[in-house]
């Protein structure tokens, strides 16, 4: 009985151990991403905060690769230098896209005010085909603008506001009128 309760002691002592050890490395490695992602996560929050991923998708999407494949390069345990190279790139594409945010809000004023109403009512739930439809070409506007052509970006912007519109106005009418059907039926 004295040699059970010493096995059973002697494992337990070592589970508590791996589990301190597991423990330990987790954190530790927690640590390691937290150092390493700083600025890549600075430029990230800033370039969300700028809208980028809707005011600059090419760019930003390019940064998101390279953050996305140094976060699986840190996973699988890969060189470190590889992983801050990807880091670096990932920040440099996040500050083209934040660079390239002032530029479509000064093309693009009368599409974001257009794109802010109809999210407003809630076009995305009320009128889906027509703010997906807006959105396309929005995103369309956007990487024609970063890719240097105005005029084309000014084109597709123009035709993402009219759709926006419209999409506000289909919104507007299938809350009014759902609201009215509601009132009507309940009298």
């Amino acid at each position: 009985m004295f040699k059970k309760q010493k096995f059973f002691n002697l494992a337990l002592l070592i589970t508590v151990m791996c589990l301190t050890t597991i423990f330990v490395v987790n954190a530790a490695g927690q640590e390691i991403k937290t150092a390493l992602f700083q600025d890549a996560n600075t430029s990230l929050s800033a370039a969300r905060e700028a809208h980028a991923d809707i005011l600059a998708p090419k760019n930003f999407s390019k940064a998101m690769e390279h953050y996305k494949n140094a976060e699986k390069q840190l996973k699988n345990g890969e060189n470190l230098d590889d992983i801050r190279k990807n880091l670096g790139k990932s920040s440099e594409y996040f500050q083209k896209a934040i660079k390239a945010t002032k530029l479509a809000e000064v093309t693009f004023p009368n599409s974001m005010k257009a794109r802010s109403d109809a999210q407003f009512t809630e076009s995305a739930k009320y009128a889906n085909k027509l703010w997906v439809e807006a959105e396309e070409k929005f995103k369309s506007a956007a990487v024609e603008l970063e890719d240097g052509d105005v005029n084309d970006a000014r084109d597709e912007a123009g035709k993402a506001e009219t759709l926006y519109r419209q999409a506000e106005l289909a919104a507007i009418e299938a809350n009014y009128l759902d609201g009215t059907r509601t009132v009507s039926y309940t009298h």
